[in-house]
């Protein structure tokens, strides 16, 4: 049974209102559109790189002609970039975490699919990663693993800091507490055709304490939430109501 819709992608929407996650909130507002289309094949396509098929991944999204040759421009720019910035560390993408807002407690979901949350239970905020990088070294005959960066792909005009963003700093939580680390570095890479920007900020325990508490209080808010008019009404799945 659905008791919450609240996701790592939408903590900033939950600063502002919370009514939406409530189970019984219609969602009539779904964000089905061009740009959320583009993006998703891209971050598929970068999910499956080096053997990304992008006319299957452009007819799996819906893609017009004209979106599908956005999509190789931004991805021709990705994989142009990608390498470089990875370097040696380990790489993973599209990896679905949980934070147990009862438990305080963090774990790898198991997943049959784009954004399949069914593993979820009700105190836990899910997620998904588009890219995880571990830095490692050798100590002997023994791999070290140092450092953690969690990396956010966008795709739209506007250009996002890492510094405050919500999403970033719950999955940094999610995925820091999982795999043990109280340093994260979260970073946004914004993907044009010209190239690829990013932007980074790092986030120590003491923050990503203050985050899990935020997030423990969203949760515990939704049953009684209402809703709350303004500018974030745009991005809301559930602005009809």
């Amino acid at each position: 049974m659905v008791t919450h819709r609240l996701t790592a992608s939408r903590l900033a929407l939950a600063r502002e209102c919370l009514y939406w996650a409530r189970p019984d909130a219609v969602q009539d507002h779904p964000s089905d559109n061009a740009g959320a289309r583009l993006g998703s094949a891209l971050h598929e396509a970068a999910h499956r790189h080096p053997e990304a098929d992008l006319d299957t991944i452009a007819e799996t999204w819906r893609l017009t002609p004209g979106e599908t040759d956005t999509l190789c421009e931004l991805y021709d720019s990705w994989a142009t970039w990608w390498p470089g910035y990875v370097g040696d560390r380990l790489e993973r993408h599209e990896v679905p975490y949980a934070w147990d807002t009862e438990t305080w407690t963090a774990r790898e979901l198991p997943s049959n699919g784009h954004r399949d949350y069914s593993a979820c239970r009700p105190s836990e905020i899910p997620g998904t990663v588009d890219a995880i990088l571990l830095g490692r070294y050798m100590a002997g005959d023994e791999e070290i693993i140092d450092s953690l960066e969690v990396l956010d792909l966008k795709t739209g005009f506007d250009w996002i800091s890492a510094k405050g963003h919500a999403q970033g700093a719950g999955l940094a939580l999610a995925v820091g507490r999982a795999l043990g680390f109280e340093q994260v570095k979260v970073t946004i890479a914004r993907v044009r055709p010209e190239g690829v920007e990013t932007n980074s900020v790092i986030l120590h325990g003491a923050e990503l304490d203050r985050i899990a508490v935020d997030i423990e209080g969203y949760l515990q808010r939704i049953p009684t939430a209402v809703p709350v008019p303004g500018e974030h009404c745009a991005g809301c799945p559930a602005a009809g109501n």
